[in-house]
């Protein structure tokens, strides 16, 4: 199905009578919001950020630069129920196996309670969504329909079918920016739960993002004496982000140039 199709559908075979993107400030959000903008403007009524409570300011920062550029009303929702150092403390860090449990609270239960929220104001509400069947199962999970809902809560994903190439085209195009966390870290920046977070990464996040960095080492500070399981208290996959990479090693891997023996 094209991008048009799936949004008609979801209008016409669903019954969706308006839309709200979720946007995170990564290429496919901020791509596939501009499409639903641009091609269906009496029924966009905007988008949604999911303040993670584990999320770089500088990618919050410029999603309202962005929104406020594009004429796109921005809606800022944290997690209804419990933040995600209140989720850690209480459990642990999430690992690959508890991701869809931490994307719930921190993510899924503010889109929930937006979308019953507009429902009762008399809306037929669906969000936006950027998932791509192509794309790494880091962001995809087991999402792979083009319309799909949850009770009261509907999505759709017009740029299910799109290659990484078309997005970059389509971004390039529209004249579109990606979050500037993308250039440190490759990912939007607006969720940093560590579920599949290497030991290169913690130490990107140490070089990076300094402030991010002390908040995860607190929290694995409080977690050393806790009775939970030795694998969940360290962020990520490695060694945690007290054993991040050191900065010799991050220059060694991110400027090589500067290592070559011209002798």
């Amino acid at each position: 199905m094209t991008p048009q199709e799936i949004v008609d559908s979801a209008i016409n075979d669903y019954g969706r009578k308006t839309f709200y993107g979720l946007l995170s400030g990564g290429k496919d959000s901020m791509s596939v919001c501009h499409y639903v903008a641009d091609n269906f403007p009496d029924l966009f009524k905007g988008v949604l950020f999911c303040d993670t409570t584990i999320g770089l300011q500088e990618t919050q920062d410029f999603v309202k630069d962005e929104c406020q550029r594009l004429g796109w009303k921005l809606y800022i929702r944290k997690p209804p129920r419990m933040s995600f150092p209140e989720w850690v403390k209480k459990f642990g860090f999430p690992k690959v196996t508890g991701h869809s449990m931490i994307m719930r609270i921190i993510k899924y239960a503010a889109m929930k309670k937006f979308a019953y929220e507009k429902a009762d104001l008399g809306e037929d509400p669906c969000f936006v969504g950027g998932a791509r069947r192509k794309e790494s199962i880091r962001r995809m999970g087991n999402m792979a329909e083009p319309i799909y809902h949850d009770g009261r809560v509907w999505f759709c994903n017009p740029f299910i079918d799109m290659g990484t190439i078309e997005v970059y085209e389509y971004l390039t195009e529209h004249h579109l920016k990606k979050s500037p966390a993308y250039t440190n870290l490759h990912i939007s920046g607006d969720c940093l739960c560590g579920s599949f977070a290497s030991n290169f990464e913690a130490g990107m996040i140490r070089a990076f993002y300094p402030e991010i960095h002390e908040q995860l080492l607190e929290l694995e500070e409080y977690l050393k004496d806790k009775n939970i399981k030795s694998d969940y208290k360290k962020w990520g996959k490695g060694g945690g982000v007290t054993q991040a990479l050191d900065q010799t090693t991050l220059d060694i891997l991110i400027c090589g140039e500067c290592s070559v023996n011209t002798q």
